[in-house]
């Protein structure tokens, strides 16, 4: 586990592709259980043959002040009386994917199955880092509602792409509609106008919430 040291580190931690997060705090037991959870996972992974393309890094808030206002929006429930000593943050290029409230409770069998939830890892997504949100079986019969074009996975550049519009509230649907809700994923009709996104692993197929894909 690397510790963050600075302004600078934290800042490159929020540019990394992938990057996994633990909020400690030293006076916290919480926290304590949280990290020595993960070091135990750390230490299996040493033995297994995948490639890891992210790295898990130790945020000690304490130390960074300015990261603290970070520290309580990407923290869900936190408020005056809660810390978040603990808690585990999944990032896509600064973007939170998926948390957990202490890594103790997840083993290594629990931090591992989130991982390859969030980040897709191991290696298993079709080409062009498409998501493998949907059930290929499913994909097969699945058409554009209005032009019956077929449909394929979005990349997770895109989908990342329109999820930072929806986390600045910028994201809107085909009639013009803000985008209400973040997605795992999406389908691109075959002329690439528009997706449709996928939300809690089932596609809404629906003409009026297709998001335009001019421009991304």
């Amino acid at each position: 586990m690397k510790t963050i040291h600075s302004t600078s580190d934290f800042e490159a931690v929020l540019r990394a592709e992938r990057a996994i997060v633990l909020i400690d705090f030293a006076w916290s037991a919480e926290a304590a259980e949280s990290r020595q959870a993960i070091e135990r996972w750390e230490k299996e992974l040493e033995s297994q043959p995948e490639k890891r393309d992210w790295a898990i890094y130790r945020l000690a808030p304490d130390g960074f002040p300015d990261t603290w206002k970070w520290v309580g929006t990407q923290v869900v429930g936190l408020d005056s009386t809660q810390s978040g000593a603990g808690t585990v943050l999944w990032l896509k290029a600064g973007m939170v994917v998926g948390r957990a409230p202490n890594a103790d409770g997840l083993g290594s069998k629990g931090l591992a199955r989130l991982t390859r939830e969030y980040f897709h890892w191991p290696g298993s997504e079709p080409g062009e880092d498409e998501l493998s949100v949907c059930d290929p079986e499913l994909l097969k019969i699945l058409c554009c509602p209005e032009t019956h074009q077929e449909l394929k996975p979005a990349t997770g550049a895109v989908v990342q792409k329109l999820n930072q519009s929806f986390v600045v509230g910028t994201l809107q649907s085909r009639n013009g509609q803000l985008v209400r809700e973040k997605m795992e994923g999406g389908l691109v009709r075959a002329d690439g106008k528009f997706l449709y996104p996928i939300r809690h692993n089932i596609p809404i197929l629906l003409v009026d919430d297709a998001i335009p894909l001019a421009g991304i």
